[in-house]
């Protein structure tokens, strides 16, 4: 998979260079959201929530990464019903997209399951190379007519909800 190829400490640096970066860019209309997924008390993947211009255009994006151990388990499901029910269900986000690279088929799979539509590809750029991406889309009524595949609770957010909208 796409950048999983580098050493463990390269990994983890850049792991958290992208945190600091997060950070260091929030701001109520443009903010990212990387949130820690847990398994027996063992950090298994990422599921991050941003979004850019968000009180203009009501768009949030998804993005998540998961260990290949945990991969096919439906871990990546209840991170995608995860992030769905904070976006369009606590921030009224209008649309969510995902994007996954072309050699991650399953978790395109994972999106086609939480009601994401098919949105066209570009090119992007990772370590100097260049991969296609595949962009994913599900509109927030699409969302809320959609067959849930995971019950998700959101809880505490109106004391933090200044931070996103």
């Amino acid at each position: 998979m796409v950048g999983s190829a580098a050493p463990p400490a390269e990994r983890a640096r850049r792991v958290v260079q992208n945190h600091w970066w997060a950070r260091g860019d929030s701001s109520r209309d443009n903010w990212r959201l990387l949130l820690a997924v847990f398994h027996d008390g063992q950090v298994i993947g990422q599921q991050n929530l941003s979004a850019r211009y968000f009180a203009t255009t009501g768009e949030a994006r998804t993005g998540l990464w998961l260990g290949r151990r945990f991969q096919g388990q439906g871990y990546g499901t209840q991170m995608h019903a995860a992030a769905l029910a904070l976006a369009p269900d606590g921030l009224d986000a209008a649309r969510v997209t995902s994007t996954a690279f072309a050699d991650s088929a399953s978790f395109r799979g994972v999106s086609r399951k939480s009601g994401y539509q098919p949105n066209g590809e570009h090119r992007i750029g990772v370590e100097g190379r260049p991969f296609y991406a595949y962009e994913e889309v599900i509109a927030s009524a699409d969302w809320q007519a959609h067959d849930r595949l995971v019950a998700v609770a959101v809880s505490g957010l109106s004391s933090a909800i200044e931070c996103f909208r």
